[in-house]
């Protein structure tokens, strides 16, 4: 049998003896010189010098035209002829995948095309954080249960002092993760309002469902809970931290506080005096120690507590001081309490009780200048002691003869909410001061109505009805301001003018002679009614209203 070849123009097999492929007509042979080929009719030799499909001039022996690619031999293009070979791969799938490749690598470096929460943490390096935002919040909307896009979008409204949403953000990473939660409580901290302190303790409620064998989330469900109010939750939170872990003095304290405040003042003394036997130096259990002594009525103990605690470094120093300089300020000793509160008046803790009888004490010694410029400070911050410092604002004007000033204090008062015995009182001695004795002792009588018990207020109604000569109304309200303030109180001032006037005014009853030889005016005040009524209008004059009568 004939071997066979491969026609080198179609690669089909053929016969190689043949002059020309039978598969393509491509020639196999050449025809000798002088010899026509077998099956080649070339009578006519133009005609095979021109290409039957587009009458190009070709070549004799050419196969293809070079013009339109039409075999020669066949009459048939080679692009419609021939197919692809078997053996090779196309190649359209592999450059449409270089292609999607190579716009990947262009869009990431542009920073498109990332998982979005990649790219908006990649934003937030860049410090652009609204744009960082908006994309976390466009992504969680369609997938709100993606807790690692809920953490950054956390993150960065706590970055950017939205506690709430970050709070909110926080909350739907799920309890599972303590770093959410640790985060939600101090979102819900720093709003700092009653209902989010209630929110802070429910989140570390669940953390400890999550992990109640773990004694540091009890130990913050307890704290939370004390600062929301619930003290009893919060003794309970405690112990159960106590149970999972070593009694540390720092939890058995706080086992005191929590009794202190849920008001069991037994429990409270027997933990916090067991903390001190077994650690005397635990300076906050003695800070905790000297505020109950304090609250049982032991003033003294409470002092000499506080004192001892505030001499050693300890996180409840401010506290200590604050409480010490209080307790001085109760007992009158003034000079100390500045001592103690002018330390600790502008630590970052500091409570605003600090400042407040920090002036209160200033005043009371007579610093008028100063007590006035840190009770304006108090009104201008518009803090916790705001009104009260406008009221003592008032009061110490009133002392520096600036009429003024007092007046605009006590419109601020009025304005921040104070009213009462002590604001009539004050108005009423500012008309004074302007001359307006009808004004002031109409103010002085409404105070006494609005509150009888309140003494200044008889003293100065007493003191202006003797001015103007009504002897006996003030020798009545001067006795009832002495019956107020009680033998603690003693003013041997006014006790000396009432005494006087009280004898000048019998003199006057008692001693009229029936037949006198200059008969006196029907309504006229007999002259030793009229000196009580100077004795007592110079003593109207010269009194301040020092701590002593208005405290």
């Amino acid at each position: 049998m004939p071997s066979m070849t491969n026609c080198p123009f179609c690669g089909k097999l053929t016969d190689p003896r043949l002059d020309n492929c039978v598969h393509c007509g491509g020639v196999l042979r050449k025809a000798s010189p002088g010899q026509a080929a077998p099956g080649n009719r070339a009578e006519d030799a133009s005609a095979s010098q021109t290409c039957p499909n587009c009458h190009a001039l070709v070549q004799a022996g050419d196969i293809i035209c070079v013009a339109c690619g039409t075999n020669l031999l066949t009459g048939q293009k080679i692009s419609a002829e021939r197919a692809p070979a078997p053996t090779r791969r196309s190649r359209g799938p592999l450059l449409y995948a270089g292609a999607v490749i190579l716009g990947a690598i262009i869009l990431v470096g542009a920073g498109v095309g990332l998982y979005p929460i990649d790219y908006a943490v990649q934003l937030s390096a860049q410090g652009r954080n609204s744009e960082a935002v908006a994309v976390l919040e466009n992504y969680l909307a369609k997938r709100p249960g993606n807790a690692r896009g809920q953490f950054e979008l956390a993150r960065l409204y706590w970055g950017a002092g939205q506690y709430q949403r970050a709070a909110q953000a926080f909350e739907k990473v799920g309890p599972r993760n303590r770093v959410a939660v640790l985060m939600q409580a101090a979102s819900l901290h720093a709003m700092n309002d009653a209902n989010t302190r209630k929110q802070e303790a429910a989140a570390f409620a669940r953390l400890t469902q999550e992990f109640p064998d773990d004694a540091q989330a009890w130990h913050l469900l307890a704290l939370a809970r004390g600062t929301s109010g619930d003290y009893p939750g919060m003794t309970e939170a405690l112990k159960r931290a106590q149970t999972l872990s070593p009694a540390t003095s720092d939890v058995r304290t706080l086992l005191g506080v929590g009794d202190v405040l849920a008001r069991d003042y037994a429990a409270a003394a027997q933990e916090l005096d067991a903390v001190l036997r077994e650690k005397p130096e635990t300076s906050d259990a003695l800070v905790v120690r000297g505020m109950l002594y304090w609250m049982e009525g032991k003033t003294d103990a409470a002092l000499a507590a506080l004192q001892e605690a505030f001499a050693s470094a300890v996180s409840l120093k401010t506290l200590a001081g604050t409480q010490a300089g209080l307790i001085l300020v109760q007992k009158g000793e003034y000079k100390k309490a500045i001592e103690y509160l002018e330390q600790v008046r502008n630590q970052p803790d500091a409570d605003p009780a600090a400042s407040f009888f920090y002036a209160s004490a200033l005043f009371a010694l007579q610093f008028f200048p100063d007590a006035v410029a840190e009770f304006e400070k108090l009104v201008s911050a518009k803090g916790p002691y705001a009104k009260e410092a406008a009221v003592q604002l008032a009061r110490a004007s009133i002392a520096r003869d600036d009429i003024e000033k007092a007046r605009q204090a006590l419109e601020q008062a009025s304005v921040l909410g104070a009213q009462g015995a002590e604001v009539d009182t004050l108005r009423g001695r500012i008309l004074l001061m302007t001359g307006d004795e009808t004004g002031a002792q109409g103010a002085f009588r409404k105070a006494v109505s609005v509150d009888p018990r309140y003494a200044p207020a008889h003293l100065e109604n007493g003191l202006l009805y003797i001015r103007r000569q009504a002897v006996e109304e003030g020798i009545e309200e001067l006795q009832a301001y002495l019956d107020l303030i009680g033998p603690e109180g003693t003013d041997r001032e006014v006790e000396m003018l009432v005494s006087q006037l009280k004898t000048a005014s019998d003199r006057q009853t008692g001693s009229a002679p029936e037949n006198s030889a200059v008969p006196q005016e029907s309504g006229a005040p007999s002259p030793d009614a009229t000196n009580a009524a100077s004795l007592g209008a110079s003593a109207s004059d010269q009194r301040t209203l020092d701590g002593r009568a208005h405290s």
